[in-house]
């Protein structure tokens, strides 16, 4: 709802810009009036011809160009938004299996990162799942800062698309793409057309932002305040790698300051140098987000944002301080493959030109910054150890999921989701190792383990009722694709089968102290083939934790095998629980042959919870 209120705002700004200039003269077309409004108010130094009247004056004036920059940043935030959701939807299950497979060597994690923000668009939704995981424990923090040193390179993409000389095909790019996302009734088509049409949107709101700021090319006012901002001095310079910093914190989305310098620059309002010293510190400002998420989090996570911020920080004042040289590289870099990077800007397009040397700035700083660090990943790691000290409670921590929105991006959501199950499951497996030890043990050991069975079973019950509320709230945005519903609905039944798989735990648990309270007791035999039968589970419990179809059929047979040798099992040990009533007395018999029968009872329930779990697995 919010995203079409912005559309909407920013088509009726540029429609109230166009009929303010259609008035004034008499056969203007809208087309017209776009591209003469800004050349012409350049060229009659329109900024400076605004001395000497009114501020209301300056104001009703000054309104147009507004209305172009406003309204030109709300299409290409809202064109990011849609290009990001189409790319994720396309990319579907296999991204949540590339997040999902992440190993501990560090030049995968950094490709991961790599990938996963090139899909998403969106380095902070990267980092900010990135520090959820780990404060759920679920991914180690030399993990998280090899996806996090991917995710800056991922995020350089962005100003790439900006320099596509294509901004005069962003409008028939949008018309065609809106006309096969509102009328075609299969998602890959669907989804695929609403990248396109976000593509479309950052080409034109690109196009706008560039018309309206064209003017300040010429204003006397506009330069004085920027010859503040040059980099003639190390101290100016940092000052505008802290304006950059500080826009990107104030908009939340490096993407839109890229966006805003791009713009600024192509006109002739801001030099490159000044440029490329807007985006080294627009990589600082964009650590803002991942630091906020990391707030409420665990020691963990906080060191996963930290280290974001060191990264970045300390990249930014180690090219700072070769700047001018840095500088003449990106140059040098640029004329030796400006055959090449002529396709990517046009030939002879000056503007386009400078839009693809930022793009190489952004780049080739955070490509050359990760080889920096990549090998400096031990000691850094060690580093935010003495930073942030351990906290005095370990353990599995729920995400704050609500950080990560399932509409804003549905297949990231989808991907956390699944990891806190996985967490979740991790726990019913200690609740299943702390039966085994209660079962085997004495004394202190045995209330331990009883005490850990219980604690267990209630934080299940609170995780999944917090995912299950968060799932539940995503079933009402209307705008997710059926897959994507499909994989919700799957992940509460699983989150389910778990929750009831510890609550069978504890039922299992329960009716062993039952019988101890009675005085009695299990003889050997007995007491043997629960244990087995117990392990088993076990077995099976682990072999799914980490279970995916994409194993192929091969592990899936053999986990259906297991589970239906245990059903077997089950059936023989009752059936030698009967045979052995005879050895004892009548009232014995009675109550420790209904009291193993709920025993066996709550195993067969895990198995079929089992077997639905397998089947659901993705």
């Amino acid at each position: 709802m919010i995203r079409h209120m912005i559309l909407l705002f920013s088509l009726l700004s540029l429609l109230s810009t166009v009929s303010v200039f259609a008035g004034d003269g008499e056969n203007l077309s809208s087309e017209t009036a776009m591209e003469t409004l800004p050349e012409a108010a350049a060229e009659h130094d329109f900024m400076n011809e605004l001395e000497g009247i009114t501020p209301f004056t300056e104001a009703i004036l000054a309104l147009p160009m507004v209305f172009f920059i406003v309204g030109g940043l709300a299409i290409f935030l809202l064109g990011m938004n849609y290009m990001s959701s189409g790319l994720q939807t396309i990319a579907g299950s296999r991204l949540r299996s590339i997040i999902a497979t992440l190993t501990n060597n560090r030049f995968s994690a950094v490709l991961v990162g790599f990938v996963v923000t090139v899909i998403v668009q969106s380095s902070s939704i990267t980092t900010v799942m990135t520090v959820g995981f780990v404060n759920s424990g679920l991914m180690v923090l030399r993990q998280a800062l090899g996806i996090i040193f991917g995710s800056n390179i991922g995020t350089t993409l962005t100003g790439w698309i900006i320099a596509l000389n294509v901004g005069r095909f962003g409008l028939p790019i949008l018309g065609i793409a809106t006309f096969f996302y509102l009328f075609s009734k299969r998602d890959s088509i669907k989804y695929t057309a609403l990248a396109f049409l976000g593509i479309g949107m950052v080409f034109f709101g690109l196009q706008l932002m560039t018309h309206g700021f064209r003017p300040f090319a010429n204003s006397r006012e506009f330069e004085a305040l920027f010859l503040i901002f040059n980099t003639d001095t190390y101290l100016s310079m940092l000052m505008c790698v802290l304006l950059g910093a500080f826009l990107t914190v104030s908009v939340q989305s490096s993407s839109a300051t890229m966006g805003i310098t791009i713009a600024l620059s192509v006109t002739g309002a801001i030099p490159f140098e000044t440029a490329a010293a807007l985006v080294l510190g627009e990589n600082i400002g964009t650590t803002i987000t991942a630091f906020l998420a990391s707030l409420t989090t665990g020691a963990n996570a906080k060191r996963a944002a930290y280290g974001h911020i060191i990264f970045n920080v300390v990249g930014v004042l180690w090219i700072t301080s070769i700047f001018p040289f840095y500088i003449s590289f990106i140059e040098s870099l640029f004329e030796r493959f400006s055959d090449t990077l002529q396709l990517v800007y046009g030939n002879g397009d000056t503007g386009g030109a400078i839009a693809v040397k930022i793009a190489m700035v952004h780049t080739v700083f955070n490509t050359v910054n990760t080889l920096v660090f990549i090998p400096l990943l031990g000691p850094l790691e060690r580093l935010l150890f003495k930073l942030v000290p351990q906290d005095e409670e370990q353990g599995f921590h729920i995400t704050e999921l609500q950080t990560l929105k399932m509409h804003e991006s549905p297949t990231l959501a989808l991907a956390e989701t699944s990891m806190e199950i996985r967490g979740v499951a991790e726990q019913v497996s200690r609740a299943g190792a702390a039966l085994e030890t209660y079962l085997t043990e004495r004394d202190s050991a045995r209330e331990k383990a009883k005490n850990t069975v219980f604690e267990i079973e209630e934080k299940v019950d609170l995780y999944q009722k917090e995912l299950s509320d968060f799932l539940v709230e995503q079933l009402s945005t209307k705008e997710l694709s059926h897959d994507v519903v499909q994989a919700i609905q799957n992940q509460f039944r699983v989150i389910d089968d778990y929750e009831s798989i510890s609550d069978y735990y504890v039922t299992a648990l329960k009716r062993l102290i039952k019988i101890e309270k009675k005085k009695l007791f299990l003889d050997e035999d007995e007491r043997e083939e629960i244990l087995r039968l117990h392990r088993r589970v076990g077995s099976v419990l682990d072999s799914l934790r980490t279970y995916s179809c994409h194993e192929g059929c091969e592990k899936k047979g053999e986990l259906l095998a297991e589970l239906e040798n245990i059903r077997y099992m089950i059936k023989d040990i009752r059936k030698n629980n009967l045979n052995a009533l005879k050895n004892r007395n009548r009232d014995e018999n009675v109550f420790i042959s209904l009291t193993f029968a709920d025993i066996l009872t709550a195993y067969k329930k895990i198995n079929n919870h089992f077997l639905s779990i397998l089947e659901l697995a993705e």
